[in-house]
């Protein structure tokens, strides 16, 4: 199956398609509605500008004290880890919302400094960029309902 067609028949976010005519789910399909993915670089860019990221970064292999440690580990391993974070998965903004809420309470980072990393995911995509099926049209939805 094509990703538009497992979207469609399968509706993985509960989006409501099979109630929808053709139309009204291209529409849907298309809305830019969607967190656009927080990229590394960008995030390792921001907090080296404001002078926080060599402290995270040394903290998080020398820092005596565990949970700084840890908290710092887990950044400084997300941003080597992956090129993007995908703020669209909920378990991931969840584990990058709890980490940065470590980050703030142990004063690595401050309220500001949490919102302008988070702000980095705001390059709104459509459900169908996300899936990788560029614009959608109505036509495009007909035909995977009928085939």
């Amino acid at each position: 199956m094509s990703a538009l067609s497992d979207e469609i028949t399968l509706d993985p976010l509960a989006r409501g398609y099979a109630g929808m005519t053709d139309s009204a789910a291209a529409d849907s399909l298309n809305e830019r509605n969607r967190p656009g993915p927080i990229e590394s670089l960008l995030a390792r860019r921001y907090l080296l500008l404001v002078g926080k990221w060599a402290p995270i970064a040394d903290d998080a292999s020398n820092h005596l004290v565990a949970d700084n440690r840890r908290a710092c580990r887990v950044l400084v391993d997300t941003l080597d880890a992956f090129e993007t974070i995908d703020m669209a998965d909920a378990l991931v903004a969840g584990a990058v919302n709890a980490a940065l809420d470590a980050l703030v309470t142990l004063g690595y980072l401050t309220a500001g400094d949490k919102a302008a990393l988070l702000a980095l995911g705001d390059n709104l995509r459509t459900r169908a960029e996300e899936i990788g099926a560029g614009s959608v049209t109505a036509g495009a939805v007909g035909w995977v309902r009928n085939a």
